[in-house]
């Protein structure tokens, strides 16, 4: 689709606002006159080409799995990490491992990694590029990845269904286990997809190549995936648990746009390392309440997560199945129930009222349309489906601002097309898709209306100390909103205000209500200034408030929506909409110094387009923290602020809204202010930015509204607008632009030949380039090998362990004292019996260096290391790549057959000790 085809993020919120001020009213007073040398709406926005999205052919599994020859002893659980990192959640991933390494692998657990880099936003640990495939060691340093790097692979597309597939054999193969989990890191969308890769595909992976890549390893022989848990946004839909149930019996996701920070790895893992005998449903559930308890000890509000038994599926398919059949024969009043049964249900994604993304919690739904007197009919098969889904969520977790989610959503778009790809999905192979074609019948069209009868609409009104409207409603609205604009020179209207009206006890057909006007309005400010920016609830009836806005952030420039919590006025989180192809893609906070460009919707008639005023930026006062993680335990940042109207002209609106959450009726009332309480930069009425329409909101060029001068200390990205859809659209800034030419574009990075790749990671170690450690200084002439500043000639501490060589007495690192160890290169091989103590290559009858002498020089041991012809420490990590333990029960007899190389041969920019 696209973008002048649908409404999205900001444009989904701003429509509802602005809908209720459709009508230009009367004369105004002079607004503020336009800057010198201000920008117009031409100026602002900035579009360039949209790039194609990528599709592939359906993966391929070379041979049979069967486990490697060389394969390390069964253990009770292999964990697979696929980090697609090559992309604005780079920095949380890096922290992701960091997470796991405060663990490690155990004698029994595998925890492998598959990790894609991309340049651009975090540079720890050398910024490479690249992507790692790692066994996970303990380590507690940060910043730095310790762990075994069993193969340097060259770019990989982590959206290719053939790079995940390859991943999977690989781990199975070499790594076998009772039980597998995989854990896939990236952007969600929902059934639309996941997985984006900024290098080689934006787009992402669509759900059918993901489950053509679990066909394809179950063709294979690959066992029954005991777990598949999703680390990104919005995949806990019925959708995607019934479209892997075939190949998983578990599966954990969040129906909610996830925080950025993810999974609380060194939770999960450190549960599952200290009781490794659990069982699958064990282990989902202990991750579900991890992540609960977690985030509830960070205070956050919007989380979800929930672990479902992907063997429940299938009655739960049935029983909506039922429901859907049973709804489409209803007649228009049960229908109408169960369009106000929707309306009341939790959505997810940041979108007023669920947006395109239309995710609604099913049980909840189903639950609410049970208890509806007017919807008896349905209610044998509402029953059935809350049951289905009480049986097949095993474990959920939810914030304050969820309570009520029952684990499992369910796509419900009532007031839109539904979307042309659902009908290729498993899921559409029920009734649910015929019924949400058909929509609700009457529900669209019932009329509905307010009126207000006092004080005279005919007439202005001054605000004064507030001003109370007495108003009623015709029909049968499923809600009324109220919503204050300015009024401007030109006729137009700029919403700053936007609430829903408490009911009287139902919105029936002469309800007469009475609702009382403030002399206030929120603002959002940042402790210096204040900005009118219209609010509204995160979900009917929720404390937690809603402004859209984009955000300049160290993640880059992204559209997001900003949720607050009404009682405290503290910024809950931010819903990041459009970054990177994904249509709802993380939830962050705001570090000290980024800045949020918020909207006002201006209106200019009911047939007009709307258009869109950014506001100036407001300065996160947040964590001092270089990324976006925590938030500020002071209380300190964006928070709502009550403010008195500037002097001026407004307009309050009741808009009477129907089932489907469409305006129907409305009525108006003119208002004046006088200026009293206005909290400090609020002013009348226009901030000097033109107003751009809704279509080149995603455009807007940020440098021409923050001072480039403040822009520049954050890294420049852009901003991909649709999510996984045929045309996709970015926001380039000038900055932006810059950065493409000089790296983006860089034909060498982007060069990826996807023909080279394989399931068993054949062929991909890069050559090695005379630099092992990639510090710049060709081996031959490295005076300090391992980069710790110290020349190698003068380095009273080889093994960089803290402990200098004459005091050190586990020269090694493997635990056992020098003088007890039996092992000394960790090959093995007792030293006993060992021809080769040193794990050079030659025999020690023939080492002319000695290999006990080189032991007692201490040759770096530790990191099992050997020196290359240069004079270089190559790594080797002694004769144990395939496990990367050093346990000898555990110990490989001979390493996988051509599946990844020496390391020695590693040009990834890490020296030797860094891997060990």
């Amino acid at each position: 689709m696209k973008l002048s085809t649908t409404t999205r993020g900001i444009l989904a919120l701003s429509t509802l606002v602005a809908a209720t001020l459709a009508l230009p009213l009367g004369a105004t007073p002079p607004a503020a006159q336009a800057q010198a040398g201000a920008p117009t709406a031409a100026s602002l926005v900035k579009k360039p080409a949209a790039p194609k999205a990528k599709t592939y052919t359906k993966p391929t599994v070379k041979k049979k799995l069967e486990k490697s020859k060389g394969a390390v002893a069964e253990r009770d659980w292999t964990v697979m990490y696929y980090l697609d990192a090559d992309c604005n959640l780079e920095a949380p991933m890096l922290d992701d491992i960091d997470e796991m390494e405060m663990i490690g692998s155990t004698d029994n657990v595998n925890l492998l990694v598959l990790l894609d880099r991309t340049p651009r936003h975090d540079k720890r640990d050398g910024n490479w590029a690249n992507s790692r495939l790692l066994f996970v060691t303990r380590d507690n340093t940060n910043g730095k990845i310790k762990s075994q790097v069993l193969e340097n692979l060259k770019e990989m597309d982590t959206s290719n269904p053939e790079t995940l597939v390859g991943f999977v054999a690989f781990a199975m193969q070499n790594f076998p286990a009772k039980h597998y989990a995989l854990v896939l890191g990236n952007h969600g969308g929902t059934w639309m997809g996941m997985l984006n890769d900024d290098t080689d595909n934006e787009a992402g992976m669509r759900l059918a190549p993901f489950i053509d890549g679990l066909a394809a390893l179950k063709a294979a022989g690959a066992p029954k995936l005991d777990l598949i848990a999703f680390d990104m946004c919005l995949m806990a839909q019925v959708e995607v648990m019934d479209a892997i149930a075939p190949y998983a019996s578990y599966g954990v996701a969040s129906e909610e746009l996830e925080p950025g920070n993810g999974y609380p790895n060194h939770r999960v893992l450190h549960a599952l390392t200290s009781n490794p005998k659990m069982s699958p449903r064990e282990f989902a559930q202990s991750m579900v309440r991890e992540w609960t308890a977690s985030y509830a000890e960070e205070g956050e509000a919007t989380v979800t997560s929930s672990a479902t038994d992907l063997g429940k599926i299938p009655d739960l398919v049935t029983a909506i199945d039922a429901l859907a059949a049973a709804l489409g024969q209803a007649p228009e009043s049960v229908q109408v129930a169960a369009a106000r049964a929707r309306a009341s249900t939790h959505y997810y994604g940041g979108e007023q009222g669920g947006g395109d993304i239309a995710s609604f919690d099913l049980g909840e739904f189903a639950g609410i349309l049970a208890r509806m007197p007017e919807a008896a009919a349905v209610k044998p098969q509402a029953d059935a489906v809350a049951a289905a889904v009480k049986a097949a969520v095993v474990e959920h977790g939810e914030g304050e601002a969820h309570k009520g989610s029952t684990g499992l959503a369910v796509y419900f778009p009532a007031n839109r097309k539904v979307h042309a790809d659902y009908a290729s999905i498993p899921f559409a192979r029920g009734g649910w898709d015929e019924f949400l074609k058909k929509g609700f019948a009457g529900a669209a069209a019932a009329a509905a209306t307010v009126t207000i009868s006092a004080p005279n609409p005919a007439q202005d009104h001054r605000l004064g100390q507030g001003l109370k409207v007495t108003g009623q409603v015709s029909g049968a609205p499923a809600s009324i909103r109220a919503s204050i604009g300015i009024r401007e020179k030109d006729g137009s209207i700029t919403t700053i205000s936007d609430e829903e009206v408490a009911s009287p006890g139902g919105w029936n057909d002469g309800t007469t209500f009475t609702y009382t006007v403030r002399p206030k309005v929120r603002g959002i400010g940042d402790g210096k200034n204040t900005r009118l920016a219209p609010t509204t609830p995160l979900s009917p009836g929720s404390p937690y408030l809603r402004a859209d806005a984009s955000y300049n952030s160290l993640m880059g420039d992204l559209q997001v929506a900003t949720i607050f919590d009404s009682r405290s006025g503290k910024l809950e989180t931010i819903f990041c909409l459009n970054e990177k192809g994904a249509n709802s893609t993380t939830a962050v906070h705001p570090v000290k110094g980024e800045k949020l460009v918020f909207y006002q919707t201006v209106s200019s008639g009911d047939d007009k387009p709307l258009r869109y005023r950014p506001v100036p930026a407001l300065v996160s006062s947040g964590s001092q923290q270089g990324k976006a993680k925590g938030k500020p335990k002071d209380g300190s940042g964006l928070r709502l602020v009550d403010t008195g109207l500037p002097a001026g002209a407004y307009v309050l609106s009741l808009t009477a809204y129907n089932s489907a959450g469409t305006p129907m009726g409305r009525s108006h009332l003119r208002l004046t202010a006088g200026g009293e309480a206005v909290a400090p930069g609020v002013g009348y009425p226009s901030y000097g930015y033109p107003a751009v329409h809704g279509y080149d909101l995603q455009y807007v060029d940020l440098t021409q509204i923050i001072p480039v001068a403040e822009y520049g200390q954050f890294e420049a990205t852009w901003s991909d607008y649709n999510f996984m859809a045929a045309a996709q659209a970015d926001d380039y800034s000038t900055q932006d632009l810059v950065y493409l030419q000089e790296v983006a574009l860089d034909p060498q990075e982007l060069a990826f030949d996807e023909a080279n790749w394989s399931d068993e990671f054949e062929d991909e170690s890069l050559e090695h380039d005379g630099d092992v450690d990639d510090d710049g200084t060709l081996d031959a002439s490295d005076l300090d090998d391992d980069n710790d500043g110290s020349p190698d000639a003068s380095d009273l501490d080889d093994d960089n362990d803290g402990e200098p060589d004459a005091e050190d007495e586990d020269e090694d690192n493997d635990g056992t004292a020098d003088d007890e160890d039996l092992d000394d290169d960790n090959d093995g091989s007792p030293d006993a019996e060992d021809p080769d103590d040193d794990s050079d290559g030659i025999p020690d009858v023939e080492d002319e260096e000695g290999d006990e002498e080189a032991e007692a020089e201490g040759e770096d041991e530790a990191e099992g290391e050997v020196e290359d012809e240069g004079g270089d420490e190559a790594e080797d990590e002694g004769e144990d790549e395939t496990e990367g333990e050093d346990e000898g029960e555990d110990e490989a007899e001979e390493e996988p057959e051509d599946d990844y190389e020496e390391e020695a041969e590693d040009d990834g920019g890490d020296d030797g000790e860094e891997k060990a």
